[in-house]
């Protein structure tokens, strides 16, 4: 039998003598030993490497909600999914819970399809209907360079039943400084609340310098791209 691989032309020639016969024979002998040959396993295909996953790319932007700049230490309180898309971000100052708490900041982010302002709009109609009296002490009109408007509100003596919810805790007076945002990922309405059975005088109510420092801080909310400060 030939080795595999040996090819026909590589036989050396017949005798001139050997009969046809013979030479049919080897004809046939070659054939079959070439069919005989065991030829070596084909290497299994290559698989490709499964790719790897793709990380989904980060936000263009975020929220810079200034917490470090601040007088107060914030403490995260809460995160909740809202209705219609979009979630809820809770902080108090440490030590204090949202069952009991001086301050709050809650934050909104919101789909672009829904306007801060009109989600601001409803939650003041329920305070104003909530408060036996109701005044927006200061606010400023939307600026188109970033895109926010500014609004500080207050209510006296408020009927939590008014509200219909067991989950909004209403003290004597309560105030709440609002900042609306239009990004280009997401919206947000930034509520700041305070709320006491008596305005003391380093309430935002009262005091002039708490005041300013409510407004600086609201000043540094804003939206950045993503990495910025």
């Amino acid at each position: 039998m030939l080795p595999c691989g040996t090819a026909a032309g590589m036989l050396p020639a017949p005798a001139m003598t050997m009969r046809k016969s013979l030479r049919i024979t080897a004809t046939l002998l070659l054939t079959a030993s070439l069919a005989a040959c065991v030829q070596p396993p084909a290497a299994p295909p290559q698989t490709q490497a499964a790719a790897a996953p793709t990380r989904p790319a980060p936000p263009p932007e975020r929220l810079n909600l200034a917490l470090k700049s601040d007088s107060q230490d914030w403490i995260s309180a809460g995160d909740s999914a809202l209705d219609g898309g979009g979630d809820m971000q809770e902080y108090v100052p440490a030590g204090q819970t949202v069952a009991d708490w001086s301050q709050m900041i809650t934050v909104l982010t919101l789909p672009p399809s829904q306007d801060p302002t009109a989600r601001l709009t409803a939650l003041l109609k329920g305070l104003r209907a909530a408060c036996k009296t109701y005044n927006v002490v200061q606010s400023t009109a939307r600026d188109d360079a970033t895109r926010s408007a500014n609004l500080l509100a207050r209510c006296d003596k408020p009927d939590d039943t008014a509200l219909n919810n067991d989950n909004i805790l209403l003290a004597k007076h309560e105030a709440i400084w609002a900042k609306t945002l239009e990004g280009r990922a997401d919206n947000y309405l930034v509520l700041r609340a305070w709320h006491a059975d008596a305005i003391t005088p380093d309430s935002v109510l009262r005091s002039a310098g708490v005041r300013r420092q409510w407004q600086d801080w609201a000043d540094r909310v804003a939206v950045v791209p993503n990495g910025g400060a």
